[in-house]
């Protein structure tokens, strides 16, 4: 895919997902029952991850500036020689949140920008607890895992505000680098 067909598929399913992600907000507020929790926090994730999938596709189509293994790491693919003696692709999936940071500075590298997304804050820290959540709520094992503590719904949403300000200093961060080249190309 090449750079402009994977930022419009970005554009596109950003709106679509973001939507998403509001409806069920909306029906929250005027219903905060635990079933709008759980929904909330399933779509919210799945804004996360979809995001994540979408940034590494952009990058992709940048494939000259990333070594091998960063391009086998942003496609998920490990390779082997098969029965035959010929190199096949294997999936290899990433854990999400290593895969997230990776993601992040990756899509940074292709306007010509580094940037680390903080660590060092709660909202972090709060990623995996929001991803043990979501895992729990998607893969119920019993009636208990589909219930939120009060304790458990801030935590997602300290992760969910961290994903949402990381992305908008991810962009900002990418413009200024944008624009700063752009500037260098005209003089």
């Amino acid at each position: 895919m090449d750079r402009v067909s994977a930022v419009e598929e970005l554009k596109k399913s950003f709106a679509i997902m973001a939507d998403d992600v509001e409806l069920v907000r909306d029906m929250g507020k005027s219903a905060n029952t635990p079933f709008a929790q759980r929904t909330l926090l399933r779509t919210h994730f799945a804004f996360i991850e979809g995001m994540s999938f979408l940034l590494r596709q952009v990058a992709l189509a940048n494939s000259e500036i990333f070594t091998a293994p960063e391009l086998a790491t942003l496609r998920e693919e490990s390779y082997a020689l098969n029965k035959k003696g010929d190199i096949e692709a294997k999936p290899n999936f990433q854990k999400p949140l290593p895969l997230i940071l990776f993601t992040f500075r990756s899509y940074a590298r292709i306007h010509g920008a580094k940037f680390n997304p903080d660590t060092s804050v709660h909202g972090w820290e709060c990623m995996a607890k929001y991803k043990a959540v979501r895992d729990r709520l998607t893969h119920p094992k019993s009636s208990d895992d589909l219930s939120l503590s009060d304790e458990e719904l801030r935590y997602c949403m300290n992760a969910a505000e961290w994903f949402k300000k990381t992305m908008l200093d991810l962009f900002a961060c990418c413009e200024e680098a944008d624009d700063y080249y752009r500037k260098q190309a005209a003089t």
